[in-house]
């Protein structure tokens, strides 16, 4: 992918806690439509694969919850490769997944994805550059596969979240008369519409297990839910062996996760069975990952922890707590979860990753204010 700013090119974007793209050189915003769509036998090999797992996956018993996810886990990481090198199809897969909720993130970020991936199909140039493999299919400039994706855009826009709706970007009239001048709007959709729960617990317990991605997982995030919604969650179990043990201790082993009460800012660390009972106010879950793929030193991550989780000589979680009070200001979106990628946009070589945490506190506040996530 090439920077259209820069114009320097490089493999993998910045993806930021909202659901935008940034350079990772010049730190400048990038659109999806920048990815050339190019269909090779590397990443087409790469997308049936991810299909097959798919596929698998909806097919294991729902008994079997354990080998549900890792087939999941890799259908999503290979079409996310193959996606990210220009496969149209996955692309239209991988926005799909962000679609129905597949990915455990804000419905906001998600839905910017689905966008994104949604409109480069249908707005590209296909370029099949498989040779004598060909077999047709993007012989017509991938109509087919541009219809399938003007219709999953629009059933998108038509059904998308009411802060979104109230953006003129993602007006549906619009872009359905635009789409029909270009006649792009034949036809059904190839991929059956499959939303995934959208339980409050569900989508907590979600975000938490994708700590263990083996992809590129969430530094640290907070997410606001009340008593009643901490309760489910810690009630969730775990799977396999440790089925009889709540799924939040298993995770907090290797996770940092506390609870923070909204009305006295106290944090309460989740350690034990003991630490899962909350009272019918309302709490931020707040956690930090030093696990999986980083791209950040470790020391960095360490001091990050550090300025995020120490304040002064009488309040400590000084700066999750102004994290979370900026949050629950806007209180539309639900989920903030930042990863290495959110604190690499705002470092320059001579700053510090902790300074660059103070950047990211201000984008987030200014984006509240702004009425953006």
């Amino acid at each position: 992918m090439e920077c259209a700013k820069c114009k320097k090119y490089f493999e993998r974007p910045l993806e930021l806690y909202n659901g935008e793209w940034a350079c990772p050189y010049c730190h400048g915003e990038l659109a999806l439509s920048d990815i050339k769509l190019i269909v090779t036998d590397e990443n087409d090999n790469a997308f049936t694969i991810s299909e097959i797992s798919y596929l698998r996956a909806l097919k294991t018993p729902k008994e079997n919850r354990a080998e549900y996810l890792r087939l999941l886990s890799d259908a999503m990481e290979l079409c996310k490769e193959a996606a990210q090198s220009g496969h149209p199809k996955a692309m239209l897969r991988l926005g799909y997944l962000y679609d129905c909720g597949y990915f455990p993130i804000d419905e906001t970020e998600a839905f910017k994805q689905a966008y994104e991936y949604y409109r480069a199909v249908w707005s590209g140039k296909i370029n099949d550059m498989r040779g004598s493999k060909v077999n047709g299919e993007y012989s017509d400039g991938g109509l087919k596969v541009k219809k399938n994706a003007a219709k999953l855009y629009l059933n998108l826009l038509k059904n998308a979240p009411p802060k979104m709706k109230r953006h003129e970007r993602y007006d549906y009239r619009s872009e359905f008369s635009a789409l029909c001048e270009m006649g792009l709007c034949e036809g059904g959709a190839e991929f059956e519409y499959t939303a995934q729960s959208t339980d409050r617990a569900e989508r907590v317990i979600g975000i938490l297990n994708g700590c263990f991605s083996k992809d590129h997982s969430p530094l640290f995030g907070l997410c606001l839910l009340n008593g009643a919604e901490f309760s489910s969650l810690a009630a969730i179990k775990d799977t396999g062996k440790r089925s009889d043990k709540s799924r939040l201790i298993h995770i907090a082993e290797k996770v940092s996760v506390y609870l923070i009460n909204l009305k006295n800012g106290v944090p309460r660390a989740i350690k034990s069975e003991r630490d899962l009972v909350a009272d019918d106010g309302d709490y931020a879950l707040y956690f930090f990952n030093p696990n999986g793929k980083k791209y950040l030193s470790a020391g960095s991550v360490a001091s990050i922890k550090r300025s995020l989780e120490k304040g002064d000589a009488v309040t400590d979680f000084a700066r999750v707590n102004e994290l979370v009070s900026i949050i629950c200001r806007g209180r539309e979106s639900l989920d903030y979860v930042f990863s290495d990628d959110d604190i690499l946009v705002h470092k320059s070589h001579a700053e510090s990753a902790v300074h660059a945490l103070g950047d990211l506190i201000k984008t987030v506040q200014k984006n509240v204010e702004t009425g953006e996530k």
